[in-house]
């Protein structure tokens, strides 16, 4: 069920109009004239992700859209869907709503809207669109594979008839040279295209390092090989302390300019063949094939130090930032990317929590 507010003078709403409102497959939020939450139906707190009997009265906008953060269970993500929560209430304030739609920190693409209600406050409307982007995604892919063998097929047309046309005269070679070259020219574009794709569909937009999709797709293959080869793999959690305040005091651009300084100082510092990606917010991960537990300590402890010594430059100054480091090694009775990654989480809350700026390692399945 939704939740009604009671403020003002007047009660707001009547049972009817209530229950039509929590069957829509829309969010719906109404604000009153001081811009409190007055009534909030189904669809909206499953799209926030909280839930109404959280939803005392009083309550203010930011505390509502803040208070999904905490389902996830993790420090990292409800940092960063208190952020995302204190921006958009601000964006409300201050009748600014995008035309685009809004990214959640969880991944959930949702157009929003908004009315002015004639007794005065504001109508914000939420509809969840993932799927349906997504659905577009893949028929776009569809399409361009469908293109490309159509190509591939045009192509091999193209090659049979240069074959022939090499049999002719002095004009039908000069013919069959311009062919080619045009058939060059298309394989090229088409290998062009291609890569493109394959950069979008695995690229971090900001960093430019691995996406948490391709990361994890990488690091399955390493945990494949362990059972094949015997080879071990230790995975690291890297997350910045405090990223928060870097971003009330910096704004978001210095937020993101400390990301991709981070990203390119962890570059620099892992050995050929590690994986490097953003899981997402200010969460990084490195899976470290073939390394020892001793190996891994090394290198992490090394990661903390490097951080701390190397700022972010922007708007003529400097941010500096530490990062915490939860590090675990794979055993062979572990078969998935996620069993490896929740032990190195839970050293990531340790290192946090024994004061930030330091790497812990997981030693649990040390003898398995």
């Amino acid at each position: 069920m939704g939740r009604l507010w009671k403020t003002g003078p007047a009660a707001i709403a009547a049972e009817s109009l209530e229950h039509a409102l929590n069957s829509i497959d829309t969010g719906i939020l109404g604000l009153d004239p001081e811009f409190r939450p007055a009534f909030a139906n189904t669809r909206f707190f499953e799209i926030w992700r909280t839930r109404p009997d959280d939803a005392g009265s009083p309550v203010t906008v930011d505390d509502l859209l803040a208070r999904g953060g905490t389902a996830s269970g993790s420090s990292a993500d409800e940092d960063a869907w208190i952020a995302f929560a204190a921006d958009h209430a601000q964006a409300l304030r201050l009748d600014d709503i995008p035309a685009e739609p809004l990214r959640f920190p969880d991944g959930s693409i949702v157009l929003c809207g908004r009315a002015r209600r004639p007794a005065g406050g504001l109508s914000i409307s939420y509809t969840d669109i993932t799927a349906a982007v997504r659905r577009e995604v893949d028929e776009a892919i569809d399409q361009l594979d469908a293109e490309a063998r159509f190509r591939n097929e045009v192509l091999e047309n193209h090659a049979a008839d240069l074959a022939a046309l090499a049999e002719t005269a002095d004009e039908s070679t000069r013919r069959v040279e311009v062919a080619r070259r045009e058939l060059e020219r298309e394989i090229a574009e088409r290998r062009e295209l291609e890569a493109k794709l394959r950069e979008l569909a695995t690229t971090d937009g900001l960093t430019g390092i691995l996406n948490r999709a391709a990361w994890l797709a990488g690091c399955q293959e390493e945990m494949d090989r362990i059972r094949e080869t015997g080879r071990g793999l230790a995975l690291l959690m890297i997350d910045v302390d405090h990223f928060k305040s870097i971003n009330d005091r910096y704004g978001h651009p210095g937020g993101d300019a400390a990301l991709r300084q981070l990203a390119v100082t962890l570059r620099a510092e892992i050995r050929r063949g590690d994986v490097l990606g953003r899981l997402g917010g200010e969460e990084f991960a490195i899976a470290l094939p073939g390394a020892s537990p001793e190996e891994s300590e090394v290198i992490a402890e090394r990661l903390v130090e490097r951080v701390a010594s190397s700022p972010a430059a922007f708007d003529g100054r400097l941010i500096y930032m530490t990062v915490s480091i939860g590090l675990a090694i794979a055993s062979r009775r572990e078969t998935t990317v996620d069993q490896v990654l929740g032990r190195a989480d839970i050293a990531l809350y340790r290192a946090k929590g024994s004061g930030r700026n330091r790497a812990v390692i997981d030693r649990r399945a040390d003898a398995a």
